[in-house]
């Protein structure tokens, strides 16, 4: 269901594509003007019975969505420069912060060692479940460390809307060069 679909918004025309959509929820990503940024609803499971993203009334979610999406690229790219600059920061500060605590790659390494141990007949089940916990535990730490005292107050700070937690990751790599803004733009 990924037919290309216009809107226009602003005076401009917005080319998006439907990635995903049910009658509880739905994902677009835009693709001209800007690319690599998607927004989605989501209807929780106890409104269902109110509300609905199928017809008319999911098409205008979809446009108000779109519009949002729009909007920050848009603000992406008028403020591409000074936010590049505030990424690299953020990114010293994160790179700090992952010295000294665990980092997603080494917890897969250290459940991949633990796994063979057990496998091998070297640890009980029982204790393979304790190791994996403390770790988790302390990866989930630095997780919530991250998100509070570094990426929200990142993006407090730095955008004058709500960046939903989904496309954060988006946005930070379009900050960090590893996705383009714009076809065919390498700033």
């Amino acid at each position: 269901m990924s037919e290309k679909k216009i809107a226009t918004i602003d005076g401009v025309a917005v080319e998006y594509k439907i990635l995903h959509r049910v009658s509880n929820d739905f994902e677009i990503e835009i693709t001209k003007p800007f690319q690599h940024i998607t927004g989605g609803l989501h209807i929780p499971y106890f409104s269902r019975a109110y509300h609905s993203v199928e017809g008319k009334h999911g098409d205008e979610q979809i446009v108000h969505v779109l519009n949002n999406v729009y909007g920050l690229g848009s603000y992406l790219a008028e403020n591409i420069t000074h936010l590049k600059e505030q990424v690299g920061l953020l990114d010293r500060e994160l790179e700090k912060l992952s010295a000294n605590n665990i980092s997603e790659k080494e917890f897969k390494q250290i459940r991949r060692k633990a796994r063979r141990l057990l496998r091998n007949g070297e640890i009980t089940d029982k204790y393979y479940q304790k190791i994996l916990r403390w770790w988790k535990r302390e990866l989930d730490k630095v997780w919530q460390e991250t998100q509070l005292h570094y990426l929200d107050p990142f993006f407090e700070n730095n955008f004058p809307m709500l960046v939903p937690h989904e496309t954060r990751k988006q946005v930070l790599q379009i900050l960090r060069d590893e996705n383009s803004l714009q076809e065919g733009n390498d700033e």
